[in-house]
């Protein structure tokens, strides 16, 4: 279980947090860093010294878009400022388009992803050094504290401390309860005394992605001038997955109800799972790795729902119009549920769910979480979103 100060489940990952944090509090202690002011200055005061802001989210890809709601009120706040966002390769694109941000930052970091496509954390530092004048990491982790802010010499940084490093933040914030990560992000600047009002996640599509969605669309049989059901059978995760048989029985009853063509999607690494299912029942199309995580947005927004789990294309679909039936297995609605009207979540109970950090199942036998979840709970979920227009 996390602590009362620390919002991290693992216990491994936690003793190391802790460690570091004692190592900081004893050089802050020795004056090798700042003190944190008692009373903190509304980074809101200062719009005159601002004049260029990065904001950070690392990873993942649905959490990015979870934070895309931040962008506009440092925008309102600071009008005349350059608004930069470091986020991951991956990401990045689902920024593109937003009229309040300058420039969005490619950057893997290793601490996230592994292999050989990370980028150098000192390549960063020495690209980020003098630069700005203000940072937001919205995620509160001691390894984006240190090399995206501390180590840039941003004078002035703002974030939780929830995940370690909170003696190298200026304006350091405490995590005290679960809540929607849109909250989370947008607590971090109510702390600092801006203004930021609730909203949900927007993905800035152009018309002509939209049209060229459409006329894709309408190229498959089945799909032309209708709004097809879209599944999408993975996630990052594999105890988030729901089996693949399962699917396959799910597609093969929606298809004999009638209910309207379905289009598979998939990034390219998980292309395998939409082939086994296209292999044993008949869709529209499978589309798996064969468009950009854009042109994925904007197919989504000419379906009626997609069927999911809790995934970075769930947020993905919400933020660009469309209605969708989520699994949620060993993650928590509170925090990641899609955002707007019009969605379903769909889930089983399970005894530890409220101890699972995501990565290992605690209940016996694996993904029991998942697997408690029926064909018939889905099947009538999408069946009813299909009667309620969208």
């Amino acid at each position: 279980m996390k602590s009362a100060r620390y919002k991290i489940i693992h216990p491994g990952k936690q003793r190391m947090v802790r460690l570091a944090d004692t190592f900081l509090e004893m050089a802050r202690i020795a004056r090798l860093i700042p003190s944190v002011p008692e009373v903190l200055t509304p980074v809101s005061s200062l719009d005159r010294s601002v004049q260029r802001i990065l904001l950070i989210r690392l990873a993942y890809i649905g959490d990015v878009v979870l934070t895309q709601p931040v962008i506009e009120p440092v925008r309102k706040a600071f009008p005349d400022a350059r608004i930069d966002f470091l986020t991951s390769r991956a990401a990045a694109p689902l920024l593109g388009n937003d009229p309040d941000l300058d420039a969005v930052i490619p950057f893997d970091a290793p601490w996230f992803y592994s292999g050989t496509g990370t980028d150098s954390p000192g390549h960063l530092v020495d690209q980020l050094r003098d630069r700005y004048d203000l940072g937001f990491d919205f995620r509160g982790d001691i390894r984006n504290i240190w090399h995206c802010l501390y180590r840039p010499r941003i004078p002035i940084r703002c974030s939780y401390d929830s995940g370690g490093g909170g003696a190298l933040l200026t304006h350091p914030v405490a995590w005290t309860t679960w809540k929607h990560k849109v909250e989370f992000h947008l607590d971090i600047l109510r702390n600092a005394g801006l203004e930021a009002v609730s909203r949900d996640p927007r993905i800035h599509l152009t018309d002509t992605e939209i049209t060229a969605a459409r006329r894709l669309l309408d190229t498959i049989p089945g799909c032309s001038g209708t709004a097809p059901i879209a599944v999408h059978p993975g996630s990052r995760l594999p105890l988030k997955r729901w089996p693949v048989d399962r699917f396959v029985d799910l597609i093969r009853r929606l298809n004999t109800a009638g209910a309207g063509s379905v289009v598979l999607m998939e990034s390219p690494g998980n292309a395998a799972l939409t082939r086994a299912i296209a292999q044993q029942v008949p869709v529209a199309a499978d589309l798996a790795g064969r468009v950009s995580i854009r042109e994925m947005a904007a197919l989504f927004h000419h379906c009626r729902v997609l069927i999911c789990h809790d995934s970075a294309p769930m947020h993905i679909a919400a933020a660009a119009g469309c209605r969708v039936a989520a699994m949620f297995g060993p993650s928590r609605p509170l925090e990641t549920a899609p955002c707007g009207p019009g969605h379903r979540i769909i889930e089983a109970e399970c005894p530890v769910k409220d101890r699972c950090d995501e990565n290992r199942c605690l209940a016996s036998g694996m993904n029991g979480c998942m697997e408690r979840i029926s064909v018939d709970a889905v099947f009538h979920t999408v069946m009813s979103m299909n009667e309620t227009p969208g």
